[in-house]
């Protein structure tokens, strides 16, 4: 009861608002840092300070041309959770004081993990300043015009939303073969997968100096999380291995080493040397088996009742209040 599964694919549009967005995106990837020696922090500087760490009143470390990433409330790789909030509106030659825990990784080692009192000063600032959306602008990046950014935008678009509708096609798919098949997964086998997610992810924590007592909650909610996705892409394994086997599915040599010739071609090696690697590690039984996966869903997808959801209506233009 796999073939003929019904499912809607939702519908793909570009409005021209998602355009205006798309642009200023470009623009902000494409913007550059001005240096300011004087002014007040404002959304998305960043300031540059010399930070001074003080335990007992005493001085135990210094560095210079530090940068006060506010997105992250980072400074040195030390959290700081209120840096964002004591940073708007200072000026250049203020001082920012703050308790601080040094992370595990702290660049001098003989301080990591120590609780200091940690003072900011802002030496001078960078700011973000976005190009201007001008034709000239366009034709230095090899654009004919901005209309010509704008449709290659819109193309862009279209094509990752045309993309996101065929996944949200096999995700329907996959959620109707679960409802269709009971049928239970040996715990052990999820528990160890949630396990090694929970590593993984402690181990990234500590990376970014989360503070201890926040990591067991975080990690409280990845387990759930995390077992809840496991159990799911385990049931949808055997499913596959299933209908696999029945259609006689598989990824012959021929495309497992023109899809390792893709891989190369990614990453500019040899193809040999790819596939040397992966055998190395491993990994090129899993690459068969993703392959595999990969032909189930598109043959789930060729005998499924695929319908077409109706684009919304666009938004009308508001009225002339005058008229």
């Amino acid at each position: 009861n796999y073939k003929g599964l019904a499912v809607e694919r939702p519908a793909v549009s570009v409005a021209d608002a998602d355009i205006a967005q798309a642009l200023e995106s470009f623009r902000a990837r494409h913007a550059k840092f001005d240096k300011l020696d004087q002014g007040t922090v404002q959304e998305g500087d960043v300031p540059i300070v010399h930070a001074i760490a003080l335990q007992d009143g005493q001085e135990i470390w210094r560095e210079n041309e530090l940068g006060a990433f506010l997105d992250t409330n980072t400074v040195a790789g030390v959290a700081i959770p209120e840096l964002k909030e004591a940073m708007a509106g200072a000026q250049i030659g203020d001082t920012k004081s703050f308790k601080a825990k040094l992370p595990d990784n702290f660049r001098a080692e003989e301080h990591r993990g120590k609780d200091v009192d940690l003072e900011l000063t802002i030496d001078e600032m960078r700011r973000l300043v976005l190009p201007e959306a001008t034709d000239e602008w366009a034709k230095s990046l090899r654009f004919d015009d901005l209309a010509d950014l704008r449709d290659e935008l819109r193309d862009e678009l279209r094509r990752h939303r045309a993309q996101e509708a065929d996944d949200a096609v096999h995700d329907r798919i996959a959620e109707k073969l679960l409802e269709l098949t009971g049928f239970d997964v040996p715990e052990g086998f999820v528990q160890r997968i949630v396990e090694r997610a929970r590593d993984r992810q402690r181990m990234a924590l500590l990376y970014r100096g989360t503070p201890r007592e926040e990591i067991d909650q975080a990690l409280e909610v990845t387990d759930k999380q995390t077992r809840e996705s496991s159990l799911r892409q385990c049931k949808l394994y055997f499913i596959y291995e299933k209908i696999a086997d029945a259609e006689k599915l598989f990824a012959t040599e021929e495309e497992i080493q023109q899809r390792i010739q893709a891989i190369a071609l990614n990453y500019r090696r040899r193809p040999e040397d790819v596939a040397s690697e992966l055998e190395r590690e491993g990994r090129l039984s899993a690459l068969r088996q993703e392959m595999r996966e990969e032909k189930v869903r598109d043959f789930l997808v060729q005998h499924a009742v695929v319908a077409q959801a109706q684009a919304p209506a666009a938004a009308e233009p508001p009225k002339d209040a005058s008229a």
